[in-house]
Formats: structure tokens, C-alpha cells, sequence
């Protein structure tokens, strides 16, 4: 049986409060569905797809109710349910997030499945992540890309410590990895010149690297970004 009515939500969606001992009624003070046990009150919003429209619903339901949940469609179809399978953990995670219950109902069977119950929620910090954020804040020079860019080069972190690397080199000349690293104080100098990411380095021979022209044409093409370390690092010589 296709579902393609709201309403058709309701009955799968009662019967799985009413298994729990809940008593439900549809329509209640703008909410579709409501379910009481003793004294626990609790509101359900039918929706045939989950977006953000039944999200904002269950959202002004909260300031009313004990708990909130979302009633969808199980989405049906090849290409439907792959891209709901794609996307169901971040759904959930939302749905956490936000202290909102979701229930899915299968348009076979006509059975409503829960899969996330309301809770309070408090999500983890995970300090590796802060890290790796607060390392590559701290190593950029200052601000030098524009928010929401996905097609241009950005300046990363790890961009800036190339640049450091380039710059140690001088002109010309020839230098082993541990000499660059104390030259220009990129710890991982070595890792920098051996991996060759912008195509800046040549090895001459076993640790000894020097600059390519392409690294040459990077000293002028990022000239600006240099000029920002340099004051960075000139800032920092007169506050130590």
C-alpha cells in the first residue's frame, strides 16, 4: 500500500503508541496526534517526508508537551530509499540533537518503527577533533580565504607551512630536511619537503632538497600570505 496521504499516518502511528498503553487522540490543539499515559503527555507530527517544515513543528510542540516525536514515510523506490539510507543517521542525529523522537512508517507493512526515542542530549566533545581545529586556527597567519569558497585553492594551515619551508630555502640553495625544520620551525618540515604536496621541492639526493621553479613562482604568486607571516613572526619576536 503506497502512501501518499498524511492522514494515513495516523492509525500505523497510534497503534505503536496504544501497544506502549497509551491512550491517543488525533487533533489535538494543532497537533496531530497525542498520546496520554497517567500523566505523561505526549505529541506526534505526521509529515510524508522529514524536512525541515515537521522539524519547526516539532519544535513549537516542545514548550507544550513531555515528549515530541516525527511520524514520516519510510520514503519507497530505488532512488527514494537510497538517498533516505544515505541520509537516515544524520536525520537521527538531528532528531537527537534536538530532543525530538522519529518514527518511520512502512508503506508494505503499514507498521510504524521507532528509530530514535526523545532524550535529553549533550553531545561529546571529541578532543582530537578541538585540536585538530584549534592547531590549524593558530598556525594560519591570519584570515585569508572567503567563507563558503569550494572551487579556489585554499590557504591552509598546511599551506602556510610549506610557504615557511619555501622561504628557509633562500633563493637557491640546498638543504637537508632537519635544517629546514630549524630554519623555518615547521616541526614536520621533513614529512613537507618528502611528500612534495604543491610540487615546490626537488630531492637532489637522500634528504637534501632544494626549490623548484614552480616553488620559485609560489614566493610571488603568495606574496601577500608571506608578507602576513612576516609580521606575524615579527609581532611575536617583540612580545617574547
Amino acid at each position: 500500500m503506497a502512501i501518499s496521504l498524511e492522514e494515513q499516518l495516523y492509525s500505523p502511528v497510534k497503534d505503536y503508541f496504544e501497544s506502549f498503553g497509551y491512550e491517543v487522540k488525533s487533533e489535538v490543539q494543532k497537533c496531530d496526534l497525542v498520546a496520554m499515559k497517567d500523566d505523561a503527555v505526549i505529541a506526534a507530527e505526521l509529515k510524508l517526508k522529514f524536512g525541515l517544515p515537521v522539524i519547526y513543528q516539532a519544535l513549537e510542540r516542545l514548550s507544550g508537551v513531555d515528549l515530541v516525536y516525527i511520524a514520516t514515510a519510510l520514503p519507497e523506490g530505488k532512488v527514494a530509499r537510497k538517498n533516505w539510507d544515505r541520509q537516515a543517521k544524520k536525520a537521527i542525529r538531528l532528531c537527537q540533537m534536538l530532543g525530538v523522537g522519529l518514527i518511520v512508517v512502512h508503506h508494505r507493512t503499514m507498521k510504524a518503527d521507532c528509530l530514535v526515542d526523545p532524550a535529553p542530549y549533550t553531545p561529546r566533545k571529541y578532543a582530537k577533533k578541538q585540536n585538530r581545529i584549534v592547531s590549524e586556527f593558530k598556525r594560519r597567519s591570519g584570515d585569508h580565504n572567503v567563507g563558503g569558497t569550494n572551487r579556489k585553492r585554499l590557504v591552509t594551515a598546511y599551506l602556510e607551512d610549506s610557504l615557511r619551508c619555501l622561504r628557509a630555502f633562500g633563493l637557491y640553495q640546498q638543504y637537508r630536511g632537519v635544517e629546514i625544520r630549524n630554519l623555518s620551525g615547521v616541526d614536520n618540515a621533513s614529512a613537507i619537503l618528502r611528500n612534495n604536496h604543491y610540487g615546490w621541492f626537488n630531492r637532489v639526493e637522500r634528504g637534501v632538497y632544494e626549490v623548484t621553479p614552480k616553488g620559485r613562482e609560489a614566493l610571488q604568486e603568495y606574496a601577500d600570505i608571506i608578507a602576513s607571516q612576516l609580521a606575524q613572526e615579527s609581532q611575536a619576536r617583540l612580545l617574547a
